[in-house]
């Protein structure tokens, strides 16, 4: 059986391993098929008017 996403710690901010944690993931997003669509909504979503 599969891991809910409760059952998941995610990594501490100090924790020695974080950078390579997040490349990891990063690496994992990228090759998902679905990143351009999400991304793409997530900029047509965002409120930036304030960003500045």
């Amino acid at each position: 059986m599969g891991s809910s996403p409760l059952d998941h710690t995610p990594p501490q901010p100090d924790a020695s391993d974080l950078a390579e944690h997040a490349r990891q993931q990063s690496h994992l997003v990228r090759q998902d098929p679905t990143d351009n669509e999400v991304l793409d909504w997530i900029e047509a979503v965002a409120d930036t008017a304030e960003w500045s």
